[in-house]
């Protein structure tokens, strides 16, 4: 069950279904049997190898007399030591327990062994971390813009603001169709209209705009381009929306320039290597504007974010 008090925790998880979404991308659901209450932009942190596995068991290198000693061959062979973290895509209760879904993109070790977990398999999550985003109540319109695998937090986004009846319009951009995370069932439009073409039950029924680096999907160009089509073709209500963004970091950074043209606050979901995820190995720091002598002050991604305003981030 989904506790009414929030608190942090290591709970085993069971794979429900792991699915392929692209290329790249996979769309992995976990069942807990308890799991706290959470909201959008959390995340939590994934072990990514078999618990099973010996840790401890001690390895010997050699080297013949004279050579230099290197090891970087045989450690990049190895399972990864620390957990991995992952924004939630969607959270709901089931008969047997709390189900949490996960997107990730394989690109090493970590991510390559939760592709190939199926169903059943035991899967180890630290949750949950980190500050939600803040959804504003008085907004005409919350516009989420999702680049590639930035997208999981702003699926349980929409999908919570729609269900509070407020205006909602997703942009989803990749550098090509086929790293496209986002399932559709009809063709999105062109020339960038909001189209409801979403398959994806978070998005479902949303209007939303695709892009793509190479126009191979929607319209050709970048999410910052569609959110500038957007808010340009909303008028009068532009300056009462409020936008919410994850992805790359160039990315964020130049939907954060749109936003201070048009004067739309903006809430940027970082990324960042987390050794822990709970602001003990100080690894995630963030550098934030403020009013002091010299200007700015670093926080931590993992405690103190990772959704932070957009314009006080130093990008």
């Amino acid at each position: 069950m989904i506790a009414a008090v929030q608190r942090s925790g290591v709970f085993a998880g069971r794979v429900r279904r792991n699915i392929s979404l692209c290329r790249e991308h996979f769309r992995l659901t976990l069942i807990v049997p308890d799991f706290p209450h959470a909201e959008p932009g959390q995340f939590v942190q994934v072990e990514c190898h078999e618990e099973a596995r010996d840790v401890d068991r001690p390895r010997v290198f050699e080297w013949a007399p004279g050579s230099t000693p290197g090891i970087a061959a045989e450690f990049s062979q190895q399972w990864p030591v620390l957990r991995r973290p992952f924004s939630i895509a969607g959270l709901r209760q089931a008969g047997d327990g709390v189900e949490l879904d996960l997107i990730g993109r394989t690109v090493g070790p970590g991510t390559r062994f939760l592709a190939m977990r199926q169903a059943g398999d035991a899967v180890s999550i630290i949750g949950p971390l980190g500050r939600a985003f803040t959804i504003d109540p008085d907004s005409s319109v919350h516009i989420l813009v999702a680049g590639g695998v930035g997208i999981p937090p702003l699926l349980w986004l929409g999908q919570t603001i729609q269900q509070r009846g407020w205006r909602v319009i997703g942009i989803a951009g990749a550098r090509s169709a086929d790293l496209l995370p986002l399932q559709l069932m009809s063709e999105p439009d062109r020339d960038g209209e909001p189209v409801a073409c979403s398959a994806d039950p978070a998005w479902r029924g949303l209007p939303v705009v695709v892009t793509t680096d190479d126009g191979s999907r929607g319209l050709r160009g970048t999410t910052a381009d569609a959110l500038r089509r957007v808010l340009g073709r909303i008028g009068d209500d532009a300056p009462r929306a409020a936008v919410y963004t994850c992805g790359p970091e160039a990315m964020m950074h130049a939907v954060s320039d749109v936003c201070a043209t048009f004067g739309v606050p903006c809430r940027a979901a970082l990324e960042r290597v987390m050794g822990c995820g709970m602001g003990t190995c100080q690894s995630c720091v963030v550098a934030l504007k403020d009013d002091s002598a010299r200007g700015w002050h670093y926080e931590l991604c993992c405690t103190q974010g990772p959704v932070f305003d957009a314009a006080r981030i130093i990008w």
